[in-house]
């Protein structure tokens, strides 16, 4: 497999003495976290779209991926883990989601594992 025209990868020399040079590629930081992002969604996606009992592995592999190379999480995917007990939750499931009747608009999310509601202040649209 020729890697030398892939932007994705480095080259790398290691001499260890005079008469021998060895050439290794390895890949740069920016295409393993795409590719663990990538990893990530997908393990999210399938926990929360199928109810199998493998579920809860797949969170704990995102959660280790997310951890090991350091990704920010986005937002939508956020509002699935409890700021309380830092479990997974479905919405429907495993939390109830409510919209706040007061002037400032907000999603109120309470967690059935543990009990905690927190809020996600929704902004309006700039109107020019």
């Amino acid at each position: 497999m020729d890697l030398r025209g892939n932007n994705h990868y480095l080259k790398i020399y290691n001499a260890t003495n005079s008469k021998s040079i060895t050439k290794r590629y390895v890949m740069k930081k920016s295409a393993l976290k795409q590719i663990a992002m990538q990893r990530v969604k997908i393990l999210i996606d399938r926990a929360l779209y199928s109810r199998d009992e493998f579920s809860d592995h797949h969170i704990v592999i995102a959660k280790k991926i997310i951890l090991k190379y350091k990704l920010k999480i986005p937002f939508e995917y956020k509002l699935l883990f409890c700021k309380q007990c830092k479990k997974f939750i479905i919405p429907g499931r495993d939390s109830i989601i409510r919209i706040g009747r007061s002037n400032t608009k907000a999603l109120r999310i309470t967690c059935k594992l543990c009990g905690h509601t927190y809020r996600k202040i929704i902004e309006k649209p700039n109107q020019t």
